[in-house]
C-alpha cells in the first residue's frame, strides 16, 4: 500500500513538470503555467522511501524525462548512503569538532548514550565511526539497551557484528555487557535496574520503573554525547509546550533542553531537537549544531549524484560513453564523493564557529542582519527563534551572545541571498568565476571530463551555489551588504573584487596550508588564523572597490598580479624580522598547539604586511623591482613600526555598522601610508648614486622626523595603556601619522 501511494505521488508529479526534449524545454499537455520553465525536479530518498528510487526512476522512464535515473538518486545505480555511511560521517564530523572546541584529546574516551540500533544506516555506520566510544545506553522503538561500564574494544566489535548483520539490540552478545548491564523490551511494564545501571545513569538506588521513563533518564544521563540516529522530537526548550512541538508518538519520552547532562549532541536523524531546545542547550554551555548541518551527508551526496549524471546524460546521448561505463565510473568516484561532503560539513562547522567567535566579541552586525532578513525578506524572527532586543540585552549580562543553532539558519539565509544576487549578475559569465564550476566535482573527474563539464546544463547555477557558500565561508553573513551600503556599489562590482582579490591573494593554497595543519591546532588557534584569512581578504576587497582600481585589475592579466604576491612573500622571508610584537604575539597563540616553529614562521610571514594587494598593483604599476620594494617596506615598517596602533584598531569594540566601516577604513589607510612611503622610498633611490645605506642615513640623521615619530609613539602607548580611546581619536592618530611622514624623501 505505501509503495503504491509513493508511486501515484511521484506519478502526479512528473505529470504535471516540465521536460527537456531536444534540448527544449516543453511543458505537460493540459497544464496551463503560471511562472517561468522549471524542467528540474529530483526526489531524494529519506527513511520510509530509501528503497523506492529504482520505482521512482522506472516512472520518470515512462515520462521520458530528461533527467533519466538521475531523478531519484540511490537506487541500483547510484549512490547508496547506507553502504557509503555519508550521513553518519559527517554527523560524527560535528561530533568531533564539538569534542576538539571542548579540547578533548585524540584518544579520549567518549561515554555516550543515543537513539537508534546497529541495524539502521545513520546510528549503525555512525557508532562504527570510533572504537573510543562507549556507549552506555541506547534505545529504538522496540528495545532498550544498558551497558554501565562497557569494554569499549569488545562493545564495538559487537556492534560490528550487528551492523553487518543488521541485527536489533536482542541479538546482542551479553556475555560482552558489563557487569548489572541489561536489553530491556519496551513492551514490559516494569524493568528492574541493576546498582551498575542506576550508577552509570546517575540514579539512586531503585528497584524498578517504567520503560518510557527510564527513556527519559537515558536522555539526562551525564555524559560527553548523544548521538540521534532515530525519528521523532525527543528534547524540547523549557519554554515549549508538547503541543507546539508536535509529534504526539514521543510525548511521554520528551524531555526539556535544561535537563539534559550531555555536553555534545549531534542530529543524525532530523528534528531530534526542537531549534528552541537547541539554542537553550547551547545557553546552558552545551554544544549542538542543527539537524541541516550535522545530517547534510544524504542531500549533499544526492546533489553531487545528480549533478554527475546529468553531465554523463549527454554523454550517452551522443554515444560516448554506455550506461555501464558510467556506472563503473561513477563507482571509482564513492570515496571522492565521501570526502567532499565531510569536506562540505566541515565547512558548515567552520563558518558557524568563526561567525560565534567573533559574535562574542562583537554582535552588532549579526543582529542587525538578522533584523535585515526580518524587514526585508518578510522572514519571522519568532518563528525563526530568533531573539528580540530584550533577549540579547539579557544574553549579554550573562556573557552570552549567539549561538551555533541560531548562526547556522542565518549562514543559511545568507547564503541564499547571495546566491540569488549572484544568479542574476553578469560575473557568474566571467572567466575566473567559470573555474568555480570544476570545484563541485571530484578532481579527477574534472580532469577527465573538462570540456564537458563547461557545457553542463546546470552550470550557471552550480556556479552560484559554489561562489555563495564560498563567499559566506570567507567573509562572513552580512559582508556583502555591508558593501552594497557603505560603497554602494552593484553586485557585480563587489563579486569581481571578490573573485579578484581571492585569485590574487591565492586564498586557496592559504586555506590549504592552514587545513593541512588542522591536526596540530588547537581550535582556538585554528579558528585564531582562519580569522586573521578573513580579515586580510576583506581589507583587499575593500581597498579594491574604494581605490577604483578594480577596472585596472579586472583588465589586466590577473595572474601577473597573482605571481607578484607570491614573489612578495618569497622575498619577506629573508629580510622580515622575526624579533616583532607581532610575530611574539602569534607565536604565544599557538603555544597550546604542536605545530612546528617553521610554520608559524610561514603564518607570520602571510599576515605580516598589512596589503599586499596594494603593494602588488604599484609595483606593477610603476615596475618596481619585487626585492627591492618589499626590502624598503620592511625597513620603513620597523622605523615607523605602528604596532600598538594596529592592535587598539583591531580590537576595539564596535557598536554600529557605521562604526564597522570606519575601523575597516582605519585599517586601509594605516596600509596606505606603509605603501605610499615605500613608494617616495624607491623615487628617492632612484636617484643617482644613492641605495640602501643613503636611505636609511637620511632617516637617521633626520632628527626633527625621529622626535616627532617618537612623541607620536609615546602618545599612542599612553592610550593604549589607558584603554578608553574612541573611534576619533584612533582616526586622529592615523591623520598624525600620515602628517609626519607625508613630507619626507622630499628631494
Amino acid at each position: 500500500m505505501v509503495l503504491h501511494c509513493y508511486r501515484l505521488f511521484i506519478d502526479g508529479l512528473l505529470s504535471i513538470t516540465d521536460n527537456i526534449e531536444q534540448e527544449v524545454v516543453k511543458i505537460p499537455k493540459h497544464v496551463k503555467c503560471y511562472d517561468d520553465f522549471d524542467p528540474y525536479l529530483v526526489v531524494a530518498a529519506d527513511k520510509g522511501t530509501a528503497t523506492y528510487s529504482d520505482d521512482a526512476n522506472a516512472i520518470a522512464k515512462r515520462y521520458h524525462f530528461w533527467l533519466g535515473d538521475a531523478f531519484a538518486s540511490g537506487g541500483e545505480h547510484g549512490y547508496n548512503h547506507k553502504s557509503m555511511a555519508v550521513t553518519a560521517k559527517t554527523a560524527w564530523n560535528s561530533a568531533k569538532w564539538h569534542f576538539k572546541t571542548l579540547d578533548y584529546e585524540k584518544d579520549k574516551v567518549i561515554t555516550a548514550v543515543g537513539i537508534g540500533d546497529m541495524s539502521g544506516d545513520v546510528f549503525g555506520n555512525g557508532l562504527l565511526l570510533s572504537d573510543k566510544i562507549a556507549l552506555i545506553a541506547a534505545f529504538n522503538h522496540r528495545l532498550i539497551f544498558i551497558d554501565p561500564n562497557p569494554d569499549t574494544s569488545l562493545s564495538f566489535e559487537e556492534r560490528r557484528r550487528l551492523f553487518t548483520k543488521e541485527l536489533d539490540w536482542d541479538h546482542y552478545d551479553t556475555r560482552i555487557l558489563s557487569a548489572g548491564g541489561m536489553i530491556y523490551s519496551r513492551a514490559d511494564k516494569k524493568l528492574q535496574l541493576s546498582p551498575e545501571a542506576c550508577a552509570a545513569l546517575g540514579l539512586g538506588p531503585i528497584d524498578s520503573m517504567e520503560p518510557n521513563e527510564l527513556i527519559r533518564v537515558i536522555l539526562k544521563a551525564s555524559v560527553d554525547f548523544i548521538f540521534n540516529g532515530g525519528i521523532g522530537t525527543y528534547i524540547k526548550a523549557s519554554t515549549e509546550t508538547n503541543e507546539q512541538v508536535g509529534d504526539k508518538n514521543n510525548i511521554p519520552l520528551r524531555i526539556n533542553a535544561t535537563d539534559i547532562r550531555a555536553k555534545v549532541i549531534s542530529e543524525g536523524g532530523n528534528l531530534g531537537m526542537t531549534q528552541n531546545a537547541r539554542i537553550e542547550f547551547n545557553l546552558s554551555d552545551g554544544l549542538c549544531n542543527a539537524d541541516f548541518i550535522d545530517n547534510l551527508g544524504g542531500v549533499d551526496c544526492s546533489d553531487k549524484e545528480v549533478n554527475i549524471k546529468i553531465l554523463f546524460n549527454g554523454m550517452i546521448a551522443d554515444k560516448r560513453m554506455t550506461v555501464d561505463e558510467r556506472n563503473k565510473y561513477l563507482n571509482l568516484l564513492k570515496d571522492d564523493i565521501v570526502d567532499m561532503v565531510v569536506r562540505d560539513n566541515e565547512d558548515q562547522n567552520t563558518v558557524i564557529s568563526l561567525i560565534e567567535r567573533r559574535v562574542k566579541k562583537n554582535h552588532t552586525m549579526f543582529h542587525g542582519f538578522q533584523t535585515y532578513l526580518s524587514e526585508t525578506r518578510k522572514l519571522s524572527l519568532e518563528a525563526n527563534s530568533f531573539p528580540n532586543d530584550k533577549e540579547i540585552t539579557d544574553r549579554i549580562s550573562r556573557g552570552k551572545t549567539f549561538v551555533r543553532p541560531e548562526i547556522a539558519l542565518v549562514v543559511a539565509h545568507s547564503k541564499k541571498l547571495v546566491k540569488s544576487e549572484l544568479i542574476e549578475s553578469a560575473i557568474i559569465n566571467l572567466p575566473i568565476a567559470q573555474n568555480y564550476l570544476f570545484k563541485a566535482f571530484p578532481k579527477q573527474l574534472a580532469e577527465d571530463f573538462h570540456e564537458d563539464i563547461k557545457q553542463h546544463y546546470l552550470k550557471e547555477d552550480i556556479i552560484a551555489t559554489i561562489i555563495s557558500n564560498q563567499f559566506v565561508l570567507d567573509t562572513g553573513v552580512a559582508y556583502l551588504f555591508q558593501l552594497f551600503d557603505e560603497f554602494e556599489k552593484d553586485a557585480d562590482e563587489v563579486f569581481q573584487a571578490y573573485l579578484l582579490a581571492r585569485e590574487i591573494l591565492n586564498i586557496d593554497q592559504l586555506d590549504h596550508m592552514i587545513q593541512s595543519q588542522k591536526k596540530h591546532l588547537s581550535m582556538d588557534s585554528f579558528l585564531y588564523i582562519k580569522n586573521k584569512l578573513t580579515g586580510l581578504l576583506r581589507l583587499s576587497i575593500r581597498w579594491i572597490l574604494s581605490s577604483n582600481s578594480l577596472a585596472i585589475i579586472a583588465n589586466d592579466d590577473c595572474n601577473k598580479y597573482k605571481d607578484i604576491v607570491t614573489n612578495i612573500f618569497k622575498k619577506l622571508s629573508s629580510v622580515q624580522s622575526y624579533e616583532t610584537i607581532q610575530y611574539h604575539q602569534m607565536k604565544e597563540q599557538f603555544s597550546d598547539s604542536s605545530i612546528e616553529s617553521s610554520t608559524i614562521d610561514q603564518f607570520y610571514l602571510y599576515f605580516s604586511i598589512l596589503n599586499p594587494v596594494q603593494i602588488a598593483i604599484s609595483i606593477n604599476r610603476h615596475h618596481y623591482a619585487v626585492d627591492q620594494y618589499i626590502f624598503i617596506y620592511v625597513e620603513l615598517s620597523r622605523y615607523i613600526d605602528s604596532t600598538i596602533l594596529r592592535f587598539c584598531i583591531d580590537d576595539y569594540t564596535i557598536s554600529s555598522s557605521w562604526e564597522l566601516g570606519f575601523r575597516s577604513t582605519l585599517r586601509g589607510r594605516l596600509a596606505a601610508i606603509y605603501c605610499d612611503m615605500t613608494s617616495r622610498a624607491m623615487v628617492f633611490l632612484d636617484t643617482a648614486e644613492r641605495n640602501h645605506l643613503n636611505l636609511i642615513r637620511y632617516l637617521l640623521s633626520d632628527e626633527l622626523l625621529i622626535g616627532k615619530l617618537n612623541r607620536w609613539k609615546n602618545a599612542v602607548d599612553d592610550m593604549h595603556s589607558k584603554q578608553n580611546y574612541t573611534l576619533s581619536m584612533l582616526d586622529g592618530y592615523v591623520t598624525k601619522l600620515s602628517m609626519i611622514v607625508q613630507n619626507t624623501y622630499v628631494v
